[in-house]
């Protein structure tokens, strides 16, 4: 029974890990510029660009990904760029509100 639990949580973390890769991976592909996005159309290249540095955006894909995750292992979730916040308690306020879903059910 104990290496049964065991297979299933290691099965779990791997679906997490791949799920978490698939998800970056497809944001990353998404056209358009996250600075052109933030600043608008009418910002100048180089404030797009000190933006784009800003974010990390302009590093390599898998440095990138490791920046990420290892933020999120350690419980960081970024900073929100619509409400200029930390992500977070957002998070953690819907993580909340499923496992009050799951636990009714």
């Amino acid at each position: 029974m104990t290496t049964y639990i065991l297979k299933r949580l290691g099965l779990a973390l791997v679906t997490l890990w791949l799920l978490s890769v698939i998800v970056f991976f497809a944001c990353q592909v998404l056209p358009g510029d996250p600075g052109r996005a933030i600043l608008g159309n009418l910002a100048s290249p180089s404030a797009v660009a000190a933006l784009d540095h800003q974010l990390g955006v302009d590093r390599p894909l898998i440095e990138q990904y490791w920046t990420w995750i290892t933020g999120v292992l350690h419980g960081n979730f970024g900073k929100s760029t619509q409400f200029s916040a930390p992500v977070e308690p957002y998070v953690r306020a819907a993580l909340i509100n499923s496992l009050k879903l799951a636990a009714l059910t």
